[in-house]
């Protein structure tokens, strides 16, 4: 024979490690709606969205009013200081005035109290500003769980479609047991005193443990399906009823065109990096504003005292006018540009690469559609051949060996189109999720 049956197991979906079968039943559109709340894969994604809401509050208490409370004690000899503090205690006396009191005074102590409120004005939009940075972040967070969601979607309904074709290949391995089982017991019933019969015989019944050993590599390949499942989608034992012969992207694979303009406007991953972008270039238009002046409206109350059995108060209003120059001023600004330049031309080469990566699959399913197609017509020639040799066997007209080496050919032959078939049912649902809602 030119291959041993079970290496032919290789063309099938290999997962990961596991535990156990499978209890819980959902359709495919009910897991897509169950990722996003049990998914461990959107945990990080989770906690970065927590911190942009956060992040835009912190933003929106900038436009709210500031009120500080301070108070200081202290004493001091210096002439301005208690001249001053004893003014605005109201305990300022004619006897103050005297010139050796006023040059060379003595320690005098001053408690004061000072409330203030700051009502910052936005004249320059920093404020807003920070607002939009924030926002862009948001939706880039956004686009990110979507797609993150779409890529889990298309990681399990590969794994769904690779476990309907085990399924598939093991009913097959289970009737063509019984079916090679009748032929060894004929053949054994025939030659049962032929001393050369052995090379054929021997022959079937290495075929037949090599389905043995087929099934028990279904098995568990089934199971580490199952656990990948399990991980991905964050339900323990779920089990999931589909048949992907009914898939609703079948048809729209041919329809689909590829382009640059259609890519930025579907695809997650680049809709993410377009908004962080977006927050970038706030980022820049912050550092450009910050060269402004900032504005604040205040009011000020202060209360001193010497010992606490009296007191002075003095308030003021106002407007305050801030203006900060520096060479770092314009540094920033230029680090700000350049991040930003740095993520347009990885968003470039994001786009050149997923662009080449769309129209690659695309040439895949053309030949995935073609090859699954010749394999099928030979399935049903290796089908035709096996009915007809059983028949020239039964009648005596045909040896054994010749049955068998049409036999292995066709159980590689069905396991290659299972193969072909899971692959093109697989990337037919990664091409058109990738441009379009695709809703089971």
């Amino acid at each position: 024979m030119k291959k041993e049956i079970n290496l032919l197991v290789s063309l099938i979906f290999v997962g990961v490690s596991v535990t156990s079968f499978a209890q819980t039943k959902f359709t495919l559109g009910e897991i897509q709606a169950k990722i996003q709340e049990s998914s461990p894969l959107l945990l990080e994604n989770r906690a970065k969205r927590d911190q942009v809401i956060a992040a835009n509050k912190l933003v929106n208490s900038y436009y709210f009013p500031q009120l500080s409370l301070k108070h200081a004690i202290y004493k001091t000899n210096n002439p301005v200081e208690v001249f001053a503090s004893k003014l605005m205690q109201e305990k300022f006396a004619m006897s103050d005035m005297m010139p050796d009191k006023m040059n060379n005074p003595e320690r005098y102590t001053n408690n004061l109290t000072t409330a203030e409120l700051v009502i910052p004005v936005d004249i320059t939009g920093l404020i807003s500003t920070s607002k939009d940075e924030v926002k862009s972040q948001g939706e880039s967070l956004n686009y990110e769980s979507t797609f993150i969601e779409k890529e889990i979607m298309r990681s399990v309904y590969k794994l769904v479609v690779a476990n309907h074709s085990l399924d598939q290949l093991e009913k097959f391995v289970v009737d063509e047991q019984k079916y090679l089982k009748r032929i060894i017991d004929l053949y054994d019933n025939k030659n049962s005193d032929n001393k050369n019969r052995y090379l054929s015989y021997n022959q079937a019944k290495i075929i037949m443990i090599s389905l043995g050993e087929m099934n028990l590599v279904v098995t568990s390949e089934k199971k580490k399906i199952q656990e990948t499942l399990n991980f991905l989608i964050g339900i323990k034992d779920v089990q999931i009823s589909y048949i992907p012969e009914s898939d609703p992207v079948a048809k729209e694979s041919d329809q689909i065109s590829v382009s640059k303009e259609g890519l930025a406007q579907t695809r997650d991953d680049l809709k993410a990096m377009q908004s962080y972008i977006s927050s970038l270039d706030s980022k820049v238009t912050f550092q450009k504003k910050k060269m402004l002046p900032t504005m604040g409206v205040f009011a000020r109350y202060n209360i001193s005292t010497e010992d606490f059995n009296g007191h002075g108060s003095d308030q003021a209003f106002g407007v305050m006018l801030k203006w900060d120059f520096g060479l770092s001023s314009y540094e920033n600004v230029a680090y700000e540009s350049a991040a930003k330049t740095v993520q347009a031309k990885a968003y470039e080469e994001k786009m050149a690469k997923t662009e080449n990566e769309m129209k690659t699959l695309q040439e895949d399913l053309v030949s995935l559609k073609n090859r699954e197609s010749e394999i099928s017509k030979k399935h049903e020639l290796f089908s035709e051949n096996k009915r007809i040799l059983t028949q020239q066997y039964q009648r005596g007209s045909v040896e054994l060996y010749n049955m068998l080496d049409n036999f292995t050919h066709y159980i590689e032959n069905y396991a290659q189109l299972l193969n072909v078939r899971q692959e093109l049912y697989s990337k037919k649902y990664q091409f058109v999720g990738h441009l379009k809602e695709v809703k089971f």
